[in-house]
């Protein structure tokens, strides 16, 4: 999977939190992810949900490189 975002209007009611515990479920850990960086609501939303950055990768656009163990 290259991309996967969650309507905004959906946002809040436990989609993503849903969505990890289905791929950990499914697939295992570890679990890997790149989150673009100054989508600052996305990385504090996958910190909470125990992944952690591995690398910050200055492309274009800049990006955390997280993990799910």
């Amino acid at each position: 999977m290259h991309h996967l975002f969650i309507a905004n209007d959906a946002q809040g009611k436990g989609i993503g939190k849903q969505l990890i515990d289905e791929s950990v479920k499914r697939f295992g850990t570890p679990l890997t992810l790149k989150c673009v960086s100054k989508n600052t609501a996305a990385l504090q939303f996958y910190l909470k949900n125990n992944f952690y950055t591995v690398e910050e990768v200055d492309a274009n656009p800049p990006y955390h490189l997280m993990r799910l163990e």
